[in-house]
């Protein structure tokens, strides 16, 4: 199985695992997980990363002047069109990265006296 996954703070980068399943998921987002649709991809999230503090990773935007700030690690996997996931081709995991490590738009903040880019990603694709 070949996914995305991006830590905050870090480039996204591509993953590939011999299985996939809610373990897997837990694993890489540090415990219980929710999910967000992303065009033809699946977004998974810690569902409490908010809650806990953990740091911020990128930013949502919905369209209409509504975004939301996700947080935590996340796992990019592509959907299968049935409610669940399937592999990435080697195109398609590079694309996402591109779009996380590269985005189109960004807010600039400043960490520890550091400027830091965080993407916006286009939730309507």
């Amino acid at each position: 199985m070949k996914y995305v996954k991006k830590t905050a703070n870090r480039y996204a980068e591509i993953v590939e695992a011999d299985s996939f399943d809610y373990t897997t998921i837990q694993k890489e987002v540090g415990g219980c997980f929710e999910c967000l649709r992303m065009g033809d991809h699946i977004i998974y999230l810690n569902d409490i990363g908010k809650m806990v503090g953990l740091p911020l990773n990128f930013v949502a935007d919905y369209g209409n002047g509504f975004t939301d700030q996700i947080v935590g690690d996340i796992v990019i996997t592509k959907h299968d069109g049935f409610g669940g996931d399937e592999s990435m081709t080697d195109d398609e995991a590079k694309a996402v990265c591109d779009m996380f490590n590269y985005p189109d738009q960004g807010l600039i903040y400043i960490l520890d006296d550091t400027l830091q880019e965080i993407p916006v990603i286009d939730m309507r694709c």
